[in-house]
């Protein structure tokens, strides 16, 4: 597998990208997440309008999926006609057509190209990966991702502290993204995931630490420079699992 930074932001930073990767194994490319300063990295990375094969979306805060609204108008306009499977929640799949519909995305017949909405929970795999999923503690729902390929497994937080069931999901990655907004505990930030918190995760080879606070990445790789399992990825930066 492939893992490609799209963004590697928070929300509301004014230099990095909102937090995204590409995935790819063989001819099959899965997005994650879509945020909305994610449009331009993506089809920089990505011009052919038929390269991206799924999204998965971890949860449907904007930073995570406003960006899908120019990106599908644009493979529209491109010319793409390959269908296109948006993996997510059941509550997430009737936000989206919501969504696609104030942004005149259609979603009929005359569609350019099909778009397929899967609930992510009931599937066991995305293309040649196979999946499972594990809730966060989040202010709304988010979902972390396990993809298990070729005898490698990758790992994505989403946003959010992690429950049981996510470090249960985690267990044995070659590679984990977690979100890690600040580097110091912040326990009174009830939704965000912090240093110390991520470094109690067992049994993950490495570990990438992204939607840090803006301003915070320096003080971040300071506080991890002793330790050669953790690090912070760059935007455009790519990483074999």
């Amino acid at each position: 597998m492939d893992v490609t930074f799209l963004g590697v932001g928070e929300a509301f930073d004014p230099h990095e990208a909102n937090a995204s990767v590409l995935v790819r194994a063989g001819d099959f490319t899965l997005l994650i997440d879509c945020g909305h300063s994610v449009v331009s990295p993506l089809w920089r990375r990505c011009p052919e309008p038929d390269e991206i094969n799924a999204v998965y979306l971890t949860h449907h805060h904007g930073d995570h999926v406003l960006g899908l609204l120019p990106v599908l108008d644009r493979w529209a306009s491109d010319g793409r006609r390959q269908p296109f499977s948006i993996f997510t929640t059941e509550r997430g799949i009737g936000q989206l057509r919501t969504l696609f519909t104030a942004g005149f995305i259609r979603l009929d017949e005359r569609s350019p190209f099909p778009i397929y909405f899967e609930v992510a929970q009931r599937t066991k795999a995305i293309g040649p990966f196979a999946t499972a999923f594990a809730p966060t503690t989040h202010a709304v729902p988010n979902h972390a991702i396990r993809l298990d390929h070729g005898g490698r497994r990758f790992c994505y937080s989403g946003d959010g502290r992690p429950t049981p069931e996510a470090v249960a999901l985690y267990e044995g990655s070659h590679l984990l993204m977690h979100e890690c907004y600040l580097p110091e505990a912040a326990p009174e930030r009830l939704y965000h995931c912090d240093l110390p918190t991520v470094r109690t995760i067992p049994s993950v080879a490495r570990l990438g630490l992204y939607h840090i606070q803006a301003g915070q990445r320096p003080a971040m790789r300071a506080a991890i420079a002793d330790e050669p399992n953790l690090f912070v990825p760059e935007a455009g930066e790519m990483i074999t699992v």
